[in-house]
């Protein structure tokens, strides 16, 4: 529990005149309820040990994923794991949209409210993700209808896709709840039960004879649907819906989510298009041999994304707390770290690469050292363009991110479509490594510039 600081001055002061806003401040309110002044205090666990909660929970996710991936490659072989990829790619895409137009709204405002209205943004973030994962699973069950079901050996039926992007859709959003309250000892609990469940199918089916691309995805939705709904049904009070505040806390999410929505859509589509290029031109086989190299990638995701996780919501107090100056000195502090961080992890995947990917799924792969070796350079240029692209959030321009990410889009599905004739797969993953060089500069540069105008009114505050 956060713990809260109340303050009494005389005795006409509001009992509910200090409330926690977050792990750092308190906010004095009037008997009115007005804001008249904002008192911090020293936090009940320190950066460090929420760094710490933090890294351990992604890596348990990340395991989860990387895990899975290793065994339907290993055990089903390529074509399997190309239909897996593909549909986990699916589902990815489509959980993108939800975060954007729900969480990455919630999270960045959320951090502003106290007490009880927070608990009704809460309830109205409910309110929207179970509207917008309908809206969403309709969609996915069209695309296979009409799209996907022409990819050769695609044979995720409809009614799977569907309940994948259901559970998987509200296991991000509890997720990212708990992000939000900086909660992350929490979210590890609940994703290790999750990825110890789903890891215990995978084993049943594969000591069994059953595993195949069907039912490692089933693996997937039965604990994320049970983990959401055992969520919900014990955090129930901490969402209190409010009709009067339904519409306001809508448009709130929809003013900041409409940009972020395309970001988020364009960042993950990406990986689908790709995906999609290699399975419709060439074969799910080196769709496969694509998702082995981007599954060692992702080894890299349990540090930056939680970095990613625990510096989205402080960079938000940051700047509301202490301004755009600190908001500057904190992601360049950021920024050092994961290029620290990505330096000693491309060393190690140039000096073994081969041999990791021999390793893992077998000697076939042996010869894709190189590939593994541009696809990681690529992802270190992606994790250095995540400090700006937060900061940008935290100053509620997500229209930046927007830019930058479409810049690089656009190089990569330009370059890919023109490459992939000549130079296969090693020049998807070339076209991959340009535009995420030059979506990484864009985000620098559009930070810098925007945050000289930022106003400065709040700083010292």
């Amino acid at each position: 529990m956060t713990p809260h600081l109340r303050l009494y001055f005389g005795k006409h002061a509001s009992r509910r005149c200090v409330e926690c806003m977050s792990d750092t401040t308190a906010v004095l309110t009037s008997s009115e309820g007005d804001t008249t002044a904002r008192i911090s205090y020293r936090p009940s666990r320190s950066t460090v040990n929420l760094g710490l909660a933090a890294l351990v929970d992604q890596s348990v996710f990340s395991l989860g994923n990387f895990a899975s991936t290793v065994i339907v490659g290993k055990f089903a072989g390529d074509t399997e794991l190309g239909i897996y990829a593909l549909a986990m790619a699916t589902v990815y895409l489509a959980t993108a949209f939800q975060r954007a137009l729900v969480a990455a709204p919630y999270t960045v405002q959320v951090q502003r409210l106290t007490g009880e209205r927070r608990s009704e943004r809460r309830g109205s973030a409910l309110v929207q993700v179970l509207i917008v994962t309908t809206i969403l699973c309709l969609l996915v069950a069209t695309l296979r209808a009409v799209g996907l079901v022409q990819l050769g050996d695609f044979r995720v039926s409809a009614l799977l896709l569907v309940a994948l992007t259901a559970s998987w859709g509200l296991r991000d959003f509890w997720r990212r709840i708990l992000f939000a309250d900086l909660r992350f000892g929490e979210a590890l609990a609940l994703d290790g039960l999750v990825v110890g469940a789903q890891l215990s199918l995978l084993a049943y089916y594969t000591s069994n004879q059953l595993l195949s691309a069907t039912t490692a995805l089933q693996a997937v939705i039965w604990p994320s649907a049970i983990s959401s709904l055992a969520f919900f049904l014990f955090r129930r009070r901490q969402f209190r819906i409010s009709a009067t505040r339904l519409s306001s806390d809508f448009r709130a999410s929809w003013r900041y989510g409409r940009w972020s929505t395309l970001t988020e859509g364009i960042f993950a589509g990406q990986e689908l298009a790709i995906q999609a290029l290699l399975a419709a031109s060439s074969s799910f086989a080196t769709t496969g041999v694509y998702a082995a190299c981007m599954s060692i990638v992702k080894l890299t995701n349990p540090l930056v994304y939680a970095i990613g996780n625990l510096v989205g919501p402080r960079t938000a107090q940051t700047l509301h707390q202490e301004g755009p100056r600190k908001l500057a000195t904190g992601v360049n502090r950021v920024a050092w770290f994961v290029a620290a961080s990505m330096a000693a992890y491309l060393v190690v995947v140039f000096v073994a690469g081969g041999l990791m990917m021999e390793m893992l799924y077998g000697s076939a792969y042996a010869d894709k050292h190189w590939l593994l070796v541009i696809l990681s350079l690529a992802a270190a240029f992606t994790a250095l363009g995540m400090a700006p692209a937060k900061g940008i959030s935290a100053m509620e321009k997500p229209q930046l991110n927007l830019i930058a990410n479409a810049t690089g889009f656009a190089v990569v599905i330009v370059a890919a479509w023109l490459s992939f004739p000549a130079y296969g797969v090693y020049g998807v993953a070339t076209s991959i490594l340009a535009g995420a060089a030059i979506c990484c500069l864009c985000k620098w540069v559009l930070f810098r510039a925007f945050l000289v105008r930022y106003p400065r009114a709040s700083e010292g505050v």
